[in-house]
């Protein structure tokens, strides 16, 4: 499942918004569909991968932003527990921090790091993460990070892209996907 669209953290929980919610005010959270509600409809799936490209703010009372980021790193065990074996859930940030939009007409940075990984070979879902996680920090310069729980023990193949694809074009101009190279310590530097 792959959702793009607003997503909002309140309390411990990140919540799907629909086009037409009203966030002017929190009781709008009652209206809103949980993250848990989707993974228990696929509950049944062998396996799973769900994708959320969405800010995890709370934009009813962008007031209170501060703390809900604070509560959201608090709960993020919480958030992650992902109980399902054979799961992988990707968060295009991490809990209560908003994901950047890419240029008008153009996708997200996440969005379109995460087609650059799909359009290659065969993908592996246990190492996946970490290669999105890098490649995104890298083209927001360290202001996005993805966000992920998996429940894979072993290495769980996807057939790649068949035939030639044309490479997604890239959520920055000044990102060029093919100069993105290994750097051992992003994550220090990020």
């Amino acid at each position: 499942i792959y959702y793009a669209g607003h997503g909002a953290s309140w309390e411990t929980d990140t919540y799907l918004v629909p086009v037409d919610a009203d966030l002017a005010t929190p009781n709008v959270v009652k209206t809103l569909l949980p993250i848990s509600s989707v993974q228990d409809a696929v509950r049944g799936a062998t396996s799973r991968l769900l994708v959320f490209d969405s800010c995890r703010n709370n934009p009813a009372d962008g007031w209170r932003q501060e703390a809900s980021e604070r509560t959201a790193r608090f709960n993020a065990e919480k958030q992650s527990a992902d109980t399902q074996e054979n799961s992988l859930t990707l968060y295009s940030t991490a809990p209560g921090r908003v994901a950047l939009d890419g240029p008008a007409g153009q996708n997200s940075p996440f969005a379109a790091a995460f087609m650059r990984q799909l359009s290659g070979g065969s993908i592996d879902l246990l190492t996946m993460p970490s290669k999105l996680r890098r490649e995104l920090l890298i083209s927001t310069e360290g202001q996005q990070v993805l966000w992920d729980s998996t429940t894979y023990k072993a290495s769980q193949l996807l057939p790649g892209a068949t035939g030639k694809a044309g490479a997604p074009r890239s959520a920055s101009p000044n990102i060029d996907p093919a100069r993105i190279i290994d750097l051992p310590r992003t994550y220090a530097f990020a």
